[in-house]
């Protein structure tokens, strides 16, 4: 599927909706100076291979999509679903930096999207001489995000 392009089951991605992000509650992932969610909360996970993870944030009740609470809500564990957090970024937000998000339709996770530039598959990928040339890319575009 293209960027911004809608799909059977999701309208196209409009530059002002928000997207959501959930992390867990762990070291690092949060300035509580700030109040704000760090770069390491937008880097790619193992399950990330394909792109960044969110969620479109709902804009009414007639878009399927969820809230910041009902995203986390259905986090994987009661841990996470209790300490965990939510960032909201903004779509235009991604486009400023250069990134695409792309609607990845998953019937578990409504307004489910990806934002490819920031994959796993680029993050762990290491050149002949032992370098992972992608992690430091990945590291910036994901710190773009967190500002």
């Amino acid at each position: 599927m293209q960027p911004n392009e809608a799909s059977p089951q999701q309208p196209p991605i409009e530059p002002d909706e928000f997207l959501l992000r959930r992390f867990p509650n762990e070291t690092g992932l949060f300035d509580f100076v700030l109040g704000n969610a760090t770069y390491s909360a937008f880097l790619p996970n193992r399950n990330d291979q394909d792109g960044l993870s969110l969620n479109r944030e709902t804009r009414g009740s007639s878009d399927g999509f969820l809230t910041p609470e009902e995203h986390l809500a259905k986090a994987g564990t009661e841990n996470f679903r209790n300490t965990g957090g939510e960032a909201a970024i903004p779509v235009s937000d991604v486009i400023s930096a250069g990134m695409t998000v792309v609607i990845d339709d998953d019937p578990d996770s409504p307004g489910h999207v990806l934002i490819p530039e920031l994959n796993r598959a680029d993050y762990d990928a290491k050149s002949p001489s032992g370098e992972k040339p992608g992690k430091q890319r990945i590291k910036l575009l994901a710190d773009e995000l967190a500002r």
